[in-house]
């Protein structure tokens, strides 16, 4: 999962690159789903493995919940929360200027 904003959480990274392709979220129960564009969607996920120990992921996949892949992940307290959130509208905002530029102003 090289692809994921992954921060260390405090600790110091690891030197080693993860050499992971893009790890697709097959089953998920979403927290919170922050909108759909350009058919895909945005949602927090709460994980249970991981280096890290239990996080809040962010996923992003297709309507109907195909190809979903986590794009973020965040400590799983209020804090962490509160930055998913931020970075979810983030990217939905820029899938729809992604949209915008492929298709014209609506």
């Amino acid at each position: 999962m090289d692809n994921v904003i992954r921060p260390t959480f405090g600790r110091p990274a690891k030197a080693e690159p993860n050499t992971a392709e893009h790890e697709t979220v097959s089953e998920f129960s979403p927290l919170q789903v922050y909108g759909t564009t350009v058919g895909h969607f945005v949602a927090l996920i709460r994980a249970e493995f991981g280096a890290e120990g239990p996080t809040l992921q962010l996923i992003v996949g297709q309507d109907g919940g195909e190809g979903a892949e986590s794009v973020a992940v965040f400590p799983d307290n209020a804090e962490g929360e509160a930055d998913a959130e931020t970075t979810a509208f983030a990217i939905l905002r820029t899938l729809e200027i992604v949209k915008e530029a492929r298709d014209g102003p609506a």
